[in-house]
């Protein structure tokens, strides 16, 4: 049976060890994520693939493993692939975004794990979901194409997720899938603004527009016409105890991982889409809104 290990007790259990585990994974966690896991009714039908190690037997649990899927703050994640050096490791790795606090920083780390022949993979969700492919569709026709992306603004928390310094922050967390759906597309972006808390990017026959607001709604349109409506990306908002939606489109993600297929691997892809991200950091901010 295939082995992975998740760190990250938030989506690394919701998400990435719910799918890991839907497949059919054998799913290793540290001993201290029990709680978190029994208090989560989402993770009913697939907790009873995990198992727990504990802390002192971490450096030999990674080296028996075959997917390694770092889900934590970034300055976690990167403390652990320090860690693995270039020693025996998992030969899969998987690290969600951001990878490190800034877009600079990102680019040094993806330039050490090449050198260290590591295959690396960050889980960009919305090239994973049906209304992308009908999206591809339409770009290769010719077709205009916009998605217009509103995430609802959550409460102010004292979390790293909402500081920009941190690696937290709409750019990091949100605006980086777009820059992903651009790569993935073949799009080089030729224009981004910022206005206030909205994001405005543009290649070719795609635009796409991401903003914080109080109410969440996502749409995709190609040539005028209605292609995907939802609350967001990955459809309706999950009820409390219901399977987040994102853990289909962490299926696919990570069977494309195993077969090394589309833009998993692909170290060029990657970096163009932390080029993006660093483009975008250095934007000067508008006043006014867009309309």
């Amino acid at each position: 049976m295939k082995t992975a290990v998740v760190l990250g007790r938030g989506f690394g259990l919701y998400g990435h060890a719910a799918a890991l585990g839907q497949m059919g994974w054998r799913v290793l966690l540290p001993a201290d994520y029990r709680a978190a896991v029994a208090s989560r009714a989402e993770l009913a039908g697939v907790a009873e693939r995990f198992e727990w190690f504990d802390d002192a037997d971490t450096d030999a649990v990674l080296a028996a493993s075959r997917l390694l899927c770092l889900a934590r703050r970034p300055d976690d994640n990167l403390q652990c692939l320090r860690r693995l050096g270039s020693g025996a490791a998992p030969a899969l790795l998987v690290v969600e975004k951001p990878l490190a606090r800034d877009a600079a920083e990102s680019l040094q780390w993806l330039g050490a794990l090449a050198a260290r022949g590591r295959r690396f993979s960050t889980p960009y969700l919305l090239l994973y979901t049906a209304w992308y492919a009908e999206l591809a569709r339409a770009i290769e026709s010719g077709r205009g194409c916009e998605i217009d992306w509103a995430h609802r603004r959550a409460p102010a928390l004292a979390s790293w997720k909402s500081d920009a310094g941190a690696g937290g922050g709409a750019l990091a967390f949100y605006v980086i899938h777009l820059f992903a759906v651009f790569r993935a597309l073949g799009l080089e972006v030729q224009a981004i603004e910022r206005r206030g808390e909205q994001w405005l990017l543009q290649a070719g026959s795609l635009r796409a527009v991401f903003r914080l607001a109080e109410q969440p709604g996502f749409r995709v349109t190609a040539g005028g016409e209605g292609v995907f409506a939802a609350d967001g990306p990955f459809g309706a908002t999950p009820r409390a105890g219901e399977r987040d939606p994102r853990v289909g489109p962490l299926c696919a993600f990570y069977r494309a991982v195993e077969d090394s297929a589309g833009m998993t691997h692909d170290l060029e892809f990657h970096r163009r889409v932390f080029g993006d991200w660093s483009r975008a950091e250095g934007m000067p901010q508008h006043v006014e809104d867009l309309r």
